[in-house]
């Protein structure tokens, strides 16, 4: 539209902020603390995972939208006494949604 009767264009979303579709976890241990805890936006809520299918390295995954670029990660430990169980740990960006 090249007039100035067009309406306003919306602005973009902030950088760095990507639709979070949703999250899965490497076991069905712990239902109290689920998967959807890692992209609530809250860091009092927890994810908790037991070991994986192919018995070792548990994990969670998180889809987002497609088109996105990935710049940052933010993991944040527990605020509790048990703060150290999160250690040890990779980051990895796939295709595949929880490979």
């Amino acid at each position: 539209c090249d007039s100035a009767d067009c309406p306003p264009v919306s602005p973009p979303p902030p950088p760095g902020l990507v639709d979070l579709l949703s999250a899965r976890k490497s076991s069905a241990d712990f239902p109290a603390y689920p998967a959807s805890a890692v992209i609530d936006a809250n860091p009092s809520t927890i994810v908790v995972t037991g070991i994986g299918a192919d018995g070792d390295h548990p994990w969670v995954a998180v889809e987002i939208s497609t088109t996105e670029v990935i710049g940052d990660v933010l993991v944040t430990a527990r605020a509790d006494n048990n703060f150290n169980l999160l250690n040890n740990f990779e980051v990895f960006a796939s295709t595949a949604f929880g490979a």
